[in-house]
Protein backbone atom coordinates (compact mmCIF):
# COMPACT_ATOMS: atom_id res chain seq x y z
CA UNK A 1 0.00 0.00 0.00
CA UNK A 2 1.37 3.41 -0.97
CA UNK A 3 1.99 5.75 1.94
CA UNK A 4 0.53 9.00 0.65
CA UNK A 5 1.64 10.84 3.76
CA UNK A 6 5.28 9.94 3.08
CA UNK A 7 4.90 11.38 -0.41
CA UNK A 8 3.30 14.55 0.88
CA UNK A 9 6.00 15.93 3.15
CA UNK A 10 6.83 19.62 3.19
CA UNK A 11 10.19 19.72 1.43
CA UNK A 12 10.78 23.43 1.16
CA UNK A 13 9.31 26.65 -0.13
CA UNK A 14 10.28 28.05 -3.47
CA UNK A 15 9.97 31.60 -4.72
CA UNK A 16 9.98 32.39 -8.44
CA UNK A 17 12.56 34.65 -10.04
CA UNK A 18 11.28 36.61 -13.04
CA UNK A 19 12.85 38.24 -16.06
CA UNK A 20 11.78 41.56 -17.60
CA UNK A 21 8.93 39.87 -19.45
CA UNK A 22 7.74 38.52 -16.07
CA UNK A 23 8.50 34.96 -17.11
CA UNK A 24 9.74 32.57 -14.43
CA UNK A 25 13.36 31.79 -15.23
CA UNK A 26 14.33 30.14 -11.91
CA UNK A 27 13.19 29.33 -8.38
CA UNK A 28 14.96 30.14 -5.15
CA UNK A 29 14.67 27.18 -2.81
CA UNK A 30 13.89 28.12 0.78
CA UNK A 31 13.84 25.56 3.56
CA UNK A 32 10.65 25.11 5.56
CA UNK A 33 9.96 22.94 8.60
CA UNK A 34 8.22 19.64 7.84
CA UNK A 35 6.04 20.15 10.90
CA UNK A 36 4.93 23.70 10.25
CA UNK A 37 4.60 25.18 6.78
CA UNK A 38 4.65 28.66 8.30
CA UNK A 39 7.84 28.06 10.28
CA UNK A 40 10.75 30.42 9.95
CA UNK A 41 13.25 29.63 7.23
CA UNK A 42 16.14 27.71 8.66
CA UNK A 43 19.79 27.83 7.73
CA UNK A 44 22.91 25.76 8.17
CA UNK A 45 24.65 22.87 6.46
CA UNK A 46 21.85 20.35 7.08
CA UNK A 47 19.32 22.69 5.52
CA UNK A 48 21.48 23.33 2.45
CA UNK A 49 22.05 19.60 1.97
CA UNK A 50 18.34 18.81 2.14
CA UNK A 51 17.56 21.49 -0.41
CA UNK A 52 20.13 20.04 -2.79
CA UNK A 53 18.75 16.55 -2.39
CA UNK A 54 15.14 17.58 -2.81
CA UNK A 55 15.83 19.70 -5.89
CA UNK A 56 15.53 16.52 -7.96
CA UNK A 57 11.92 15.94 -6.97
CA UNK A 58 10.55 19.42 -6.54
CA UNK A 59 11.79 21.72 -9.25
CA UNK A 60 9.88 19.90 -12.00
CA UNK A 61 6.95 18.76 -9.88
CA UNK A 62 4.29 20.84 -11.65
CA UNK A 63 3.86 18.65 -14.71
CA UNK A 64 5.81 21.07 -16.90
CA UNK A 65 8.49 19.81 -19.25
CA UNK A 66 10.45 23.05 -18.85
CA UNK A 67 13.37 22.83 -16.47
CA UNK A 68 14.52 26.00 -14.76
CA UNK A 69 17.47 26.42 -12.41
CA UNK A 70 17.17 26.45 -8.63
CA UNK A 71 18.95 29.13 -6.59
CA UNK A 72 20.29 27.51 -3.40
CA UNK A 73 21.96 29.19 -0.42
CA UNK A 74 25.15 27.43 0.66
CA UNK A 75 27.03 28.00 3.87
CA UNK A 76 30.70 28.97 3.83
CA UNK A 77 31.60 25.50 5.12
CA UNK A 78 29.81 23.78 2.23
CA UNK A 79 31.43 26.08 -0.31
CA UNK A 80 34.91 25.36 1.01
CA UNK A 81 34.26 21.62 1.25
CA UNK A 82 32.96 21.67 -2.34
CA UNK A 83 29.93 19.77 -1.05
CA UNK A 84 27.95 20.21 -4.25
CA UNK A 85 27.33 17.19 -6.50
CA UNK A 86 28.65 17.75 -10.02
CA UNK A 87 25.39 16.26 -11.24
CA UNK A 88 23.68 19.50 -10.21
CA UNK A 89 25.90 21.98 -12.01
CA UNK A 90 23.36 22.70 -14.76
CA UNK A 91 20.42 22.71 -12.36
CA UNK A 92 21.38 25.09 -9.58
CA UNK A 93 22.78 28.56 -9.02
CA UNK A 94 24.90 28.65 -5.88
CA UNK A 95 24.21 31.62 -3.62
CA UNK A 96 27.04 32.92 -1.43
CA UNK A 97 25.47 34.20 1.77
CA UNK A 98 26.03 37.79 2.80
CA UNK A 99 27.49 36.76 6.18
CA UNK A 100 30.20 34.55 4.66
CA UNK A 101 33.67 35.72 5.62
CA UNK A 102 35.51 36.85 2.47
CA UNK A 103 39.05 35.50 2.43
CA UNK A 104 41.37 33.56 0.13
CA UNK A 105 39.88 30.22 1.17
CA UNK A 106 36.38 31.27 0.16
CA UNK A 107 37.51 32.99 -3.04
CA UNK A 108 39.45 29.88 -4.11
CA UNK A 109 36.39 27.72 -3.38
CA UNK A 110 34.13 29.94 -5.49
CA UNK A 111 36.68 29.96 -8.31
CA UNK A 112 36.80 26.15 -8.29
CA UNK A 113 32.99 25.90 -8.42
CA UNK A 114 32.91 28.37 -11.29
CA UNK A 115 35.56 26.35 -13.16
CA UNK A 116 33.46 23.24 -12.58
CA UNK A 117 30.57 24.84 -14.45
CA UNK A 118 28.41 26.20 -11.63
CA UNK A 119 26.80 29.62 -11.79
CA UNK A 120 27.35 31.73 -8.68
CA UNK A 121 25.27 34.51 -7.13
CA UNK A 122 26.01 36.92 -4.27
CA UNK A 123 23.00 37.09 -1.96
CA UNK A 124 21.75 40.27 -0.22
CA UNK A 125 24.65 42.22 -1.66
CA UNK A 126 25.78 45.51 -0.16
CA UNK A 127 28.83 46.97 -1.87
CA UNK A 128 32.17 46.75 -0.13
CA UNK A 129 35.64 46.64 -1.70
CA UNK A 130 36.23 43.27 -0.03
CA UNK A 131 33.84 41.74 -2.60
CA UNK A 132 35.95 42.77 -5.61
CA UNK A 133 37.66 39.34 -5.99
CA UNK A 134 34.25 37.65 -5.92
CA UNK A 135 32.70 40.15 -8.32
CA UNK A 136 35.30 39.04 -10.84
CA UNK A 137 33.96 35.49 -10.56
CA UNK A 138 30.23 35.53 -9.94
CA UNK A 139 27.42 35.62 -12.51
CA UNK A 140 24.60 37.28 -10.55
CA UNK A 141 24.37 39.92 -7.83
CA UNK A 142 21.19 40.02 -5.74
CA UNK A 143 20.38 43.40 -4.20
CA UNK A 144 17.70 43.96 -1.55
CA UNK A 145 15.97 47.07 -2.88
CA UNK A 146 14.20 47.60 0.45
CA UNK A 147 17.50 48.38 2.13
CA UNK A 148 18.67 51.08 -0.28
CA UNK A 149 17.36 54.42 -1.45
CA UNK A 150 17.07 55.13 -5.18
CA UNK A 151 20.31 57.13 -5.01
CA UNK A 152 22.09 54.29 -3.20
CA UNK A 153 20.82 51.83 -5.80
CA UNK A 154 22.26 54.03 -8.54
CA UNK A 155 25.60 54.16 -6.73
CA UNK A 156 25.63 50.37 -6.42
CA UNK A 157 24.88 49.92 -10.10
CA UNK A 158 27.67 52.34 -11.05
CA UNK A 159 30.17 50.43 -8.90
CA UNK A 160 29.04 47.11 -10.37
CA UNK A 161 29.19 48.35 -13.99
CA UNK A 162 32.80 47.19 -14.60
CA UNK A 163 31.88 43.59 -13.77
CA UNK A 164 30.08 41.12 -16.01
CA UNK A 165 27.25 40.40 -13.61
CA UNK A 166 23.48 40.22 -13.98
CA UNK A 167 21.58 42.32 -11.43
CA UNK A 168 18.68 40.74 -9.55
CA UNK A 169 16.34 42.97 -7.52
CA UNK A 170 15.17 41.28 -4.33
CA UNK A 171 12.21 42.28 -2.14
CA UNK A 172 10.07 43.84 -4.87
CA UNK A 173 7.01 44.86 -2.83
CA UNK A 174 5.23 47.34 -5.10
CA UNK A 175 4.67 48.06 -8.79
CA UNK A 176 6.62 51.29 -8.28
CA UNK A 177 9.62 49.27 -7.05
CA UNK A 178 9.40 47.05 -10.11
CA UNK A 179 9.31 49.98 -12.57
CA UNK A 180 12.14 51.72 -10.73
CA UNK A 181 14.36 48.64 -10.88
CA UNK A 182 13.63 48.06 -14.57
CA UNK A 183 14.62 51.66 -15.29
CA UNK A 184 17.82 51.23 -13.26
CA UNK A 185 18.92 48.27 -15.37
CA UNK A 186 18.00 45.22 -13.29
CA UNK A 187 17.41 42.11 -15.42
CA UNK A 188 15.89 39.77 -12.82
CA UNK A 189 13.25 40.33 -10.14
CA UNK A 190 11.97 38.63 -7.00
CA UNK A 191 9.56 39.64 -4.26
CA UNK A 192 6.17 39.23 -2.63
CA UNK A 193 4.56 41.67 -5.09
CA UNK A 194 5.41 39.27 -7.92
CA UNK A 195 4.92 35.99 -6.06
CA UNK A 196 5.17 34.85 -2.46
CA UNK A 197 7.12 31.69 -1.60
CA UNK A 198 5.19 28.53 -2.48
CA UNK A 199 5.22 25.42 -0.32
CA UNK A 200 6.55 22.36 -2.15
CA UNK A 201 5.49 18.89 -1.05
CA UNK A 202 6.68 15.49 -2.14
CA UNK A 203 8.86 12.55 -1.18
CA UNK A 204 12.27 13.32 0.25
CA UNK A 205 15.30 11.92 -1.50
CA UNK A 206 17.67 9.97 0.73
CA UNK A 207 21.42 10.38 0.92
CA UNK A 208 21.74 6.86 -0.54
CA UNK A 209 19.90 8.04 -3.66
CA UNK A 210 22.31 10.93 -4.05
CA UNK A 211 25.29 8.59 -3.58
CA UNK A 212 23.92 6.35 -6.35
CA UNK A 213 23.52 9.38 -8.64
CA UNK A 214 27.15 10.33 -8.03
CA UNK A 215 28.35 6.77 -8.81
CA UNK A 216 26.41 6.80 -12.09
CA UNK A 217 27.91 10.17 -12.96
CA UNK A 218 31.47 9.02 -12.19
CA UNK A 219 31.06 5.85 -14.25
CA UNK A 220 29.66 7.87 -17.14
CA UNK A 221 32.62 10.25 -17.02
CA UNK A 222 35.10 7.36 -16.92
CA UNK A 223 33.40 5.67 -19.88
CA UNK A 224 33.52 8.74 -22.11
CA UNK A 225 36.96 9.88 -21.04
CA UNK A 226 38.21 13.44 -20.66
CA UNK A 227 37.53 14.47 -24.23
Amino acid sequence: MINNEANNQVLMARQPIFDRQLKVIAYELLYRSDNDSDADFLDGDKTSSEMLLNAYTSINDEGSSKRVPAFVNLTRKMLIKQSVPQLLRKQIVIEVLEDSAIDKELIDAVRKLKEDGFKIALDDFFYDDKYIPLLQLVNIVKINVQQLSEQELKQHIQKLAPYRVTLLAQKIETLEHLYECVDLGFKLFQGHFLSKPQIVKGKKVTSNTLALMQVVQERGSARHGPG
